[in-house]
């Protein structure tokens, strides 16, 4: 009878082992943010820069802690991400041209300048939403964008994108591949006046550009 007991007692104990576990997976699965698609990760951001500066990447690339590039463990390099601040709700849009962070609980590194542009420097890291840019979406309501060039090739519109940056202040500039040209866009604007106000700003810097409409 004691061994019948034992046995019962072990049996017991692994169905409650399974069913806490079974309960755990579904626990896991509500933790995962609203809205979020495979095109959209929620975590961790650091930024690297200093002994790193002229050092080439993983992509083969030089990292310039002064341009707006990012390190990611599995995506493609060259692939264009929205990273925004979740503390602040600034964003700022970075090519993946190296691999990293390995540091537990970190999902992407930024460049410096990156960083920068989201207000982490101080804070050395920052609980970011990292969306794929494709191409903006035109589709969607109230965003406007000023297209400030096109290119038949990506480097020359990344060496065009940076050479901006510096001009048109703190707006972001994304580049989007769309039928084969490589178009530098400013934005997006929350409306069209917006981006009409920024566009007779560019004149004034001589910077010419045209207004897109969603």
């Amino acid at each position: 009878m004691k061994l019948k007991t034992k046995k019962g007692h072990k049996i017991f104990g692994l169905l409650i082992c399974l069913w806490m576990a079974l309960l755990s997976g579904c626990y896991s699965k509500t933790q995962i943010p609203q809205g979020t698609s495979k095109s959209q990760l929620h975590g961790y951001a650091s930024w690297y820069g200093g002994k790193f500066h002229g050092r080439k990447t993983a992509s083969g690339e030089v990292y310039d802690q002064y341009k707006l590039t990012a390190a990611h463990k599995t995506l493609p390099f060259h692939t264009w991400v929205r990273v925004t601040n979740l503390s602040n709700g600034k964003s700022v849009v970075v090519k993946v041209n190296d691999r990293g962070p390995f540091v537990r609980g970190r999902v992407i590194d930024l460049s410096r300048r990156a960083a920068e542009k989201i207000d982490m420097i101080g804070s050395g890291t920052a609980k970011v939403l990292i969306e794929i840019e494709k191409k903006p979406r035109q589709s969607a309501r109230n965003m406007t964008y000023i297209q400030l060039g096109s290119f038949s090739s990506q480097g020359s519109a990344e060496k065009y994108s940076q050479s901006m940056e510096d001009r048109v202040g703190d707006v972001n500039i994304g580049i989007y591949e769309e039928n084969s040209l490589f178009k530098v866009w400013l934005g997006p604007y929350a409306t069209q006046l917006m981006a009409q106000k920024s566009l007779s700003h560019l004149k004034r810097k001589k910077i010419e550009g045209f207004i897109l409409h969603p």
